[in-house]
């Protein structure tokens, strides 16, 4: 029989930065309409959808420099809103929303999806430290990948990982 090797388990990061964006985009409209006193109706609803469709998975931002973290984000967010205001304009239905709300919602989602970002590296930072949720890694093999997976552990404390040595059964040469 083949040995087959499977994957580890993702960190909850990858899953945090999937969620991330998407979720703070729709919470974003919604605020604005509650805000504004404008209904959350069909219209709305078809929106977050829509929203949620194009922008989920969100794209790993966390281990990005913030000035690029923030490039990406506005960039990300200005394609999203061309291809909204493309779909809007050919169905008919940008009439749908009143300008403020849609203007609101346009300014405010890549602040909250920033701080959202900055909140979300605090939080992963803090676990990593936290010794009682740091995993234990050796690693099966003291070749040149596994010296590179080691210096990645090494080198990235944030990934919560504390590296404890090598396995290896062949000889020293």
């Amino acid at each position: 029989a083949k040995t087959q090797f499977y994957s580890a388990p993702q960190p909850i990061s990858v899953f945090v930065a999937a969620v991330l964006e998407p979720a703070l985009s729709i919470l974003s409209l919604i605020t604005v309409c509650l805000a504004l006193n404008h209904p959350v109706g069909r219209p709305e609803l078809v929106l977050c959808l829509l929203v949620a469709v194009l922008s989920f998975p969100g794209r790993n931002r966390l281990r990005d420099q913030p000035l690029t973290a923030i490039s990406s984000i506005l960039s990300s967010w200005a394609m999203l809103l061309g291809v909204l205001a493309l779909l809007g304009y050919a169905t008919g239905t940008l009439t749908r929303f009143p300008a403020r709300v849609l203007s609101y919602w346009a300014v405010l989602t890549p602040l909250l999806q920033g701080a959202g970002l900055s909140i979300a590296r605090n939080w992963i930072h803090t676990q990593a430290a936290n010794p009682a949720s740091r995993r234990k890694a050796i690693i099966v093999g003291a070749a040149p990948v596994g010296g590179r997976v080691a210096h990645s552990l090494s080198e990235h404390h944030e990934f919560g990982t504390e590296f404890l040595g090598y396995f290896d059964d062949r000889s020293d040469e």
